[in-house]
């Protein structure tokens, strides 16, 4: 089977890594680990945005065969590696909408096996935050 341009050079990165780098790579987790649960011990969430960014373009090029931009990567998912590096339980929820009409959000993270809080806590944001229907929208139902 075939892999994206992005899975072969994740790959291809992946096997420059040894044990050595694991156990670091453990060590650093175990103290996010520690400090986030420092963090969460006198509140009941942490909210950051989604992403650190609005959604990029796609360039018409991309649509056949995707492309590989780790620089944009990044940046849609620097709020989000925190979470799913420790294991934190997290949730991402419409917040509103960019000058340019895009959507924007709000991803919340709680203590272990608080899940419920993010629950009501994303129920109750996406009440009172105006939802519009994309511009381009094909009903799959």
């Amino acid at each position: 089977k075939e892999y994206s341009l992005e899975v072969r050079t994740n790959l291809t990165i992946a096997k420059a890594f040894n044990a050595s780098d694991y156990v670091q790579a453990l060590r650093a987790r175990t103290r996010s680990m520690y400090n986030f649960k420092r963090a969460l011990a006198d509140v009941d969430v942490l909210v950051t945005p989604t992403t650190a960014c609005a959604a990029p373009f796609i360039r018409p090029d991309a649509l056949p065969f995707g492309e590989s931009d780790l620089t944009t990567l990044l940046e849609i998912m620097r709020f989000a590696t925190p979470a799913n590096f420790t294991g934190l339980p997290a949730i991402s929820f419409p917040a509103g909408y960019t000058a340019a009409g895009l959507p924007v959000g709000f991803q919340v993270m709680a203590k272990p096996w608080h899940e419920h809080v993010l629950l009501r806590i994303a129920r109750a944001a996406e009440g009172v935050v105006e939802r519009r229907a994309p511009k381009i929208f094909y009903p799959l139902l």
